[in-house]
């Protein structure tokens, strides 16, 4: 067979594994026109809050830099250095939180919102950047919420595709194996993460040691890398992150779930959580009354109303967030959810009214009302295991992607959904985490990016990773496996569409072969072997091969299928359209009429599918100069556009022009 090259795509991503990258869910962005103020002790200080800091020097540089940052929000400092433009326009960045001044003169800067003050010194700014810290990433955890009128669920993109991801990310990682291996992988990752950052290198080196000493529980609840990780990758889905965390992940679940099967349950709780909410997820939950509202990590939550109520009044001077308290109502003996009280087993000691939840923890919304201004209590209640919306959503979620493992059901879930590129950056993920020793699973990752890069048509890179898929199974499988089949003829079908004929027919001969010898052939694969052969004959406008093909797939899909199959329509329509062009319209006749019979039992009579039927039949009755009949189903074609599409449509002007033309032959 023909030789295929390899695509430049992912290259320096197969040579490192392990690439730097920003795993927190902020960054500090630091303008110091002077270069004076920032020095080893600072950068030390401010890392042990935010890993990543960036530094500059130059105002437009700085500003494009910011316009560019999507998922973080940025804590900004800004030193010796005071514009009215500047902060103009940095004011309506949105993903800028706060700005903090480092300045040694008094100004008025009431008008812009987000600065937190003028500053003389930048320990000063370290205890108000701890706290915005803290109140930001509350604000942050993620939500996802489900309209009480989901009865019935028909087609995935009516739902929340966050909730359908969370729900699936929490299957996938309280039931994943994990070995000892698991815990060195992230920690040599964070070590790459946390380069130069002395403070959480030696907490890593911590944890590389005494992992199981303290608890996960205890790990997650300290201020370190643990916390800060586990908070990223739930709350914009990485997949990187929850591949590479997901051992910590399952122990912290597993955690809580041991605890709460050794806790009393026998009276029902009420605990609340105060916190900033975005405007538009807060006018989400109000038009949702009485649906699903899902906590998309793990959360907290206070047995004291009043600690929470000041929380959530932390926020009150945040246009872009609502004020809220939410009030949970807990019936541990229904509950879907386990919970678990911090007192004793928190890294912080005044955790002792802190009420820790598992994440994608789901809640029914009851009543909202107004307490006071800019102020909102929203009433919750823990699901019960008998919720029905809940049992059906959980259900279909599984059914949709039965016959997938790990995140391969999540990468077939997005596939599903059309989700194409959050498909490939699931598959991409798999690839950086893969051990390469694991042949199986490496040449089926290559094989479902060539598939996306193909949905794309992104042909090069299509056929990159279907040849890296090939030449990894061929390193445990010989030549003439029938589990080959679908790679080599997916590559012939690539060479196709890139006009190398003579190779396509290669590969595709070459899978054909294989299956006309196999012990249990698929007769349909053979048929469809046959059509892409076919078509590459067709292609080639060598007709007498084309047509022996495609009757050869006919003969074999007529015996196994039903007679209204689309299939065999499709095969008739390939077959009229070689005799058409070879001008044996009769034949074309034929088996045109074959692809009309069966596309009006398959479909509504006037179907958009059957307009190029029609056209086609026109096609070949003004070639036999019979107008009437031509004019017949030309009438048709636009008619049935006209009723599907209206007069908008650009193929009925072609459709009206040539309708008219027949008119004027007859």
């Amino acid at each position: 067979m023909s030789e295929v090259h390899n695509g430049t795509d992912n290259q320096e991503l197969l040579k490192m594994k392990v690439t730097a990258r920003v795993t927190e869910n902020f960054i500090i962005v630091w303008l110091d026109l002077k270069s004076e103020t920032l020095n080893e002790s600072v950068m030390n200080q401010l890392r042990k809050m935010i890993n990543s800091i960036n530094v500059f020097s130059d105002t437009e540089q700085c500003i494009n830099y910011l316009s560019q940052i999507q998922h973080e929000q940025i804590f900004m400092i800004v030193s010796n250095f005071f514009d009215l433009k500047f902060f103009s326009i940095v004011e309506e960045i949105s993903q800028i939180d706060s700005i903090y001044v480092l300045y040694d003169k008094k100004i008025d800067y009431k008008e812009y919102k987000k600065i937190k003050g003028i500053f003389n010194s930048i320990e000063l700014i370290y205890n108000e950047l701890k706290r915005d810290i803290y109140l930001c990433q509350r604000s942050l955890t993620p939500i996802s919420i489900i309209n009480p009128n989901s009865n019935s669920i028909t087609d995935l993109n009516e739902l929340d595709e966050t909730f359908i991801c969370s729900q699936l990310i929490k299957d996938i990682s309280i039931n994943m194996n994990y070995n000892e291996q698991a815990k060195t992988d992230l920690v040599e990752y964070c070590r790459v993460q946390y380069a130069g950052n002395r403070y959480q290198l030696q907490i890593i080196n911590e944890f590389e040691h005494d992992y199981n000493r303290p608890s996960p529980i205890w790990w997650y609840t300290r201020d370190c890398f643990t916390y800060s990780m586990i908070n990223r990758a739930l709350r914009v889905q990485d997949t990187e992150l929850i591949i590479r965390m997901g051992f910590f992940i399952r122990d912290l679940h597993e955690h809580i779930e041991r605890i709460y099967s050794k806790m009393g349950k026998s009276h029902s709780l009420t605990v609340y959580r105060g916190q900033g909410m975005l405007n538009i997820d807060f006018e989400k939950l109000v038009k949702n009354k009485h649906g699903l509202i899902s906590f998309n990590n793990f959360f907290s939550a206070s047995t004291d109303r009043q600690l929470s109520l000041n929380f959530a009044k932390q926020s009150l001077n945040n246009t872009n967030l609502t004020c809220v308290l939410f009030q949970m109502h807990i019936n541990p003996l229904i509950a879907s959810s386990p919970f678990i009280s911090l007192d004793k087993i928190s890294y912080h000691t005044n955790h002792k009214k802190g009420i820790l939840f598992p994440m994608y923890t789901i809640f029914r919304i009851n009543e909202i009302k107004q307490i006071e201004n800019h102020l909102w209590q929203v009433n919750l209640t823990l699901t019960n295991n008998n919720d029905e919306q809940l049992i059906r959503l959980t259900d279909y979620i599984r059914q949709v992607t039965d016959g997938e493992t790990g995140m391969h059901r999540m990468a077939k879930l997005m596939l599903t959904m059309g989700k194409i590129d959050k498909a490939k950056e699931i598959y991409l993920a798999l690839l950086k985490t893969t051990n390469n020793d694991d042949k199986k699973e490496l040449a089926h990752i290559h094989h479902q990016l060539a598939y996306i890069y193909e949905q794309k048509d992104d042909l090069i890179n299509a056929l990159s990773h279907y040849d890296q898929s090939l030449n990894i199974f061929l390193t445990y499988l010989p030549i003439n496996d029938p589990k080959l089949c679908p790679t080599y003829s997916n590559i012939g079908l690539i060479l196709k569409k890139r006009g190398n004929f003579n190779s396509a027919l290669e590969f595709l001969q070459h899978a054909l072969d294989i299956d006309l010898i196999a012990p249990n052939p698929d007769q349909i694969e053979i048929a469809i072997l046959y059509i892409n052969i076919g078509g590459v004959y067709d292609a080639q406008r060598k007709c007498t091969e084309a047509l022996e093909n495609y009757e050869n797939a006919l003969e074999i899909i007529c015996k196994q299928l039903p007679h209204y199959h689309p299939l065999i329509g499709a095969t008739h329509n390939n077959i009229a359209l070689v005799y058409s062009s070879m001008k044996d319209y009769s034949n074309a006749l034929i088996h045109f009429k074959e692809t009309l019979e069966i596309e009006q039992k398959s479909f509504v009579h006037d179907h958009p599918s059957l307009v190029m039927t029609h056209t086609n039949i026109a096609g070949v009755f003004e070639d036999l100069h019979q107008y009437k009949e031509a004019i017949e189903h030309a009438e048709k074609a636009v008619n049935i556009l006209l009723n599907a599409f209206g007069t908008d449509h650009p193929q009925i002007t072609i459709l009206q022009d040539y309708l008219d033309q027949l008119r004027n032959k007859q």
